[in-house]
């Protein structure tokens, strides 16, 4: 309610990490759901909405995991300092712990090599009740103003590297016990 349009209300949806909403990221995992093939928003004075609870795509794309941000260059319009991170696993990949999971963000230079520890996280928790067609997600934020002394702060600007690492996994089959990617702002 009160978002003032619906391009508006789907980049606080996909934010979602609120007070209210951070424990879950339901609405973001809605929306990013690989099975969903059909959705549909709305707007009547200042309320929107979306429905996104489709899973009808016949061959949904196969993923080991989702993350968002996601791997790869993501625009900075796109992503707030203040959004949460999250991974989600597929149940097919590995056997889901939510409390054996770690989930840690680094900053990195210009040449993708690790400029400082990690950063230190002002929310750190999962989820695993179930949005989207992953009923499982670890969800992170970096502190903004808790970080080691000499510690590169943690901003979404252009050019901003990190690297998110998520460990103490259990695959199944061939999946990785280790997730890496890198998300460069532009």
């Amino acid at each position: 309610m009160g978002a003032g349009s619906l391009t508006r209300a789907v980049d606080m949806w996909m934010d979602d990490s609120d007070a209210s909403n951070i424990g879950a990221l339901g609405h973001r995992r809605w929306m990013l759901n690989p099975e969903m093939q059909s959705c549909g928003f709305g707007i009547s004075g200042k309320f929107q909405v979306i429905w996104a609870h489709d899973d009808k795509r016949s061959k949904p794309v196969r993923q080991q995991w989702q993350a968002f941000p996601p791997s790869g260059f993501v625009p900075s319009s796109h992503f707030g300092d203040r959004y949460a991170w999250h991974i989600s696993l597929n149940p097919a990949d590995y056997s889901v712990d939510l409390k054996t999971m770690t989930f840690q963000i680094f900053p990195l230079d210009q040449r993708l090599v690790r400029s400082g520890a990690a950063y230190v996280l002002d929310h750190d928790g999962s989820e695993g009740s179930g949005y989207g067609c992953y009923k499982n997600a670890r969800i992170v934020r970096p502190a903004q103003d808790k970080q080691p002394k000499g510690q590169p702060p943690f901003v979404v600007g252009k050019s901003r590297s990190y690297e998110a690492v998520v460990g103490g996994l259990s695959p199944k089959g061939d999946a990785p016990k280790e997730i890496t990617w890198v998300v460069t702002f532009y």
